[in-house]
């Protein structure tokens, strides 16, 4: 009976046309159908797999493209700067400078924006901290460049995140930590499109420095800044031709109070050191081609956005 019974259910799993074939052919054709429907599970399975292996490279930079949460470079809020505060002009003449900003078109500023990025500079920094910016550099160029491997990028933004954790665990507030959180913060425009948690790491060890460390002098001025910026670009991507204006009504509504706290000379070495960031950046990008055009010109509408803060805010370029 219990024989009968498998040998019932074995047919029916099978299915009826597989029970009784009426001669060989018959019997290898069904044969072969039972294989294909044993083997499809692990078929799909192989299908997934060579999808996920093809598309390694292609898929982690697209699906970053326009996210607006984020500025695509922000201020750096932990070093204080080092230069005497007459590097930048703090005199009453600034609010007749903030009148006298042209409105030039849209496409104008935007071409003055890139020549104001390509003439800015980043603020000086350690010899440790020029060596990571280098290995972030070679491994872009490793996938910017055929075989266009993602694999060096990986690595180095996981090593730049650690490098951070592992010392402030070990020496919280020391110079090494600070060295590791500024390579934090410049690898972030391009780390961001292989980690999904890069950026969210790094503000996570900014506000642990914070608390263990206390802010940096002028800080709360360099928040005020990120977040007039962040203001900025939404107009920018939404009203572009609306953005001098806009920054004309908010801009001068901080001045008084970064001059008061001795801070403005700090708010325009920030843009100023953005701006650089931002034009690498965009020409790293740009050269990427197509794919990732959009990006390349998220980019280059913070420029834009840079430069009229810059020039509204009444920063002066330093003397050479």
């Amino acid at each position: 009976m219990k024989s009968v019974l498998l040998h019932s259910l074995l047919l029916v799993s099978l299915g009826l046309t597989v029970a009784f074939p009426h001669n060989e052919e018959e019997a290898q054709a069904e044969a072969k159908a039972i294989a294909r429907r044993l083997l499809k599970p692990v078929q799909r399975t192989m299908d997934v797999v060579d999808a996920k292996n093809a598309n390694v490279g292609k898929e982690t930079l697209k699906r970053f493209v326009n996210d607006t949460d984020q500025l695509p470079i922000r201020p750096s809020q932990f070093f204080s700067i080092r230069e005497h505060p007459k590097t930048a002009s703090t005199d009453s003449k600034k609010a007749k400078t903030l009148k006298d900003v042209p409105d030039d078109p849209h496409e104008v500023r935007m071409d003055k924006s890139l020549a104001h990025g390509q003439a800015s500079k980043q603020r000086p920094t350690t010899l440790s901290v020029k060596q990571q910016e280098g290995k972030l550099k070679d491994a872009w160029v490793k996938y910017a460049e055929p075989p266009h491997s993602a694999q060096p990028m990986i690595a180095e933004c996981a090593k730049v995140l650690q490098g951070a954790r592992s010392e402030f665990a070990n020496n919280k507030c020391s110079m090494e930590f600070h060295e590791h959180l500024e390579s934090c913060l410049k690898a972030e425009p391009y780390c961001k499109f292989f980690d999904n948690g890069f950026v969210a790491s790094t503000i996570d060890i900014e506000k642990q420095a914070d608390t263990w460390c206390g802010k940096a002098e002028c800080e709360k001025s360099v928040e005020q800044l990120e977040e007039i910026q962040h203001q900025c670009m939404k107009v920018a991507s939404a009203q572009p031709a609306n953005l001098l204006a806009y920054v004309k009504e908010a801009v001068p509504k901080f001045i008084p109070n970064w001059e008061q706290d001795g801070c403005f000379p700090k708010v325009c070495t920030t843009l100023q050191s953005q701006a650089s960031q931002v034009n690498a950046a965009y020409i790293a990008y740009d050269k990427l081609g197509e794919t990732y055009a959009s990006y390349a010109n998220t980019m280059k509408l913070e420029g834009l956005v840079l430069y009229d803060l810059y020039k509204v805010a009444g920063c002066k370029q330093p003397k050479k």
